[in-house]
């Protein structure tokens, strides 16, 4: 298991990143996404991945893995070229897209993979990324707790829902982050409501409702398993979301180690070195509600003052795994 140091961030934007690709000579890591743009434009969580680059003496390039040629050949060496040109193997790659992964960067995080670099997440943890579902299966083969959850379909006789889950209700998109397009049905009224207005757009979930974390949940990140840091996030009055990017509150807490301990196991069980951990409070003590593979830690890095884009790039190793004869789950 590798040790990861979370210290305190205390100065951390001194020396801002301004160039696209830092080369300074060091171990290379590229940092996946829909749209590499510039460090200037980037949100919060890349940039401070970027920063924290830095600080390691890493060199990084921003990539947008729908521009990246992948050669590969029976016998010989992977080309991968991008904008015109060859580029070698990275030690590392960090997919950002999460659930909005296309089937680019989960081809490109494949073919790294198989070329022994460390990808954060793997193409197995990318693949969880975009299917709720298959999630929620993995984890409850696994002996893990998860509400109760059926797939949707257009046109579907929602009637057994009733007795199957209950009212109310929570309809979230197979793949989704923030809480965006998820709703609360109270009745079968409004669950024919949301299906009008979105089942016909994307594939969802119908999720039994936990009441007794209504509008609370616990994130726990973990990073090359362990545990970096934890808050409870509270939603805003007539909210039952609470996402920090719809308004809710977030404060620091110290897990209990029974959460810490699904945290680490759910992880493990998706193949994933860096996971955001939701879990839902219950009447048997907690539920996993949803697991992020490429999760933003604005709110987690604010309110706790640890440097959690530190812990991630932490986790690059040395030289590509290949030359360690080394895999990346090795890494947990």
């Amino acid at each position: 298991m590798m040790t990861v140091m979370c210290p305190k961030m205390g100065a951390r934007h001194t020396q801002p990143v301004t160039r696209w690709e830092a080369p300074l000579g060091g171990r290379d890591v590229w940092l996946l996404s829909r749209r590499a743009g510039k460090p200037g434009r980037l949100k919060y969580s890349r940039r401070r991945m970027l920063e924290e680059a830095r600080r390691l003496g890493l060199s990084v390039r921003l990539v947008d893995a729908r521009a990246v040629e992948i050669i590969r050949r029976p016998s010989g060496r992977t080309r991968y070229r991008y904008e015109g040109r060859d580029m070698s193997l990275p030690c590392a790659a960090f997919a950002r897209a999460g659930a909005y992964s296309d089937l680019a960067a989960r081809a490109v995080v494949a073919s790294l993979e198989a070329d022994g670099v460390a990808c954060f997440p793997g193409a197995r943890g990318l693949a969880f990324g975009v299917d709720k579902l298959a999630t929620a299966i993995a984890l409850e083969r696994a002996g893990l707790s998860c509400p109760a959850t059926i797939a949707l379909r257009p046109g579907q006789d929602t009637s057994a829902l009733s007795s199957i889950i209950g009212y109310p209700l929570v309809v979230k998109p197979l793949a989704g982050l923030k809480g965006q397009h998820v709703s609360l049905c109270r009745t079968p009224a409004d669950l024919a409501s949301v299906l009008e207005k979105t089942g016909h757009k994307r594939q969802l979930l119908a999720q039994a409702f936990v009441s007794e974390s209504a509008g609370q949940d616990l994130r726990i990140l973990v990073a090359g398993g362990r545990v970096v840091a934890a808050m409870v996030r509270e939603a805003p009055s007539g909210e039952f979301r609470s996402n920090v990017a719809l308004g809710g509150r977030a404060r620091a807490v110290a897990a209990p180690r029974e959460a810490e301990q699904i945290a680490l196991k759910a992880a493990q069980v998706l193949d994933l070195q860096i996971a955001a951990v939701d879990l839902l409070f219950c009447a048997e003590g907690f539920t996993i509600c949803e697991v992020n593979v490429a999760p933003g830690f604005e709110a987690l890095e604010t309110v706790t003052g640890l440097n959690v884009a530190g812990a991630m790039m932490g986790l690059v190793p040395e030289r590509p795994l290949a030359e360690n004869g080394l895999s990346a789950a090795a890494l947990v």
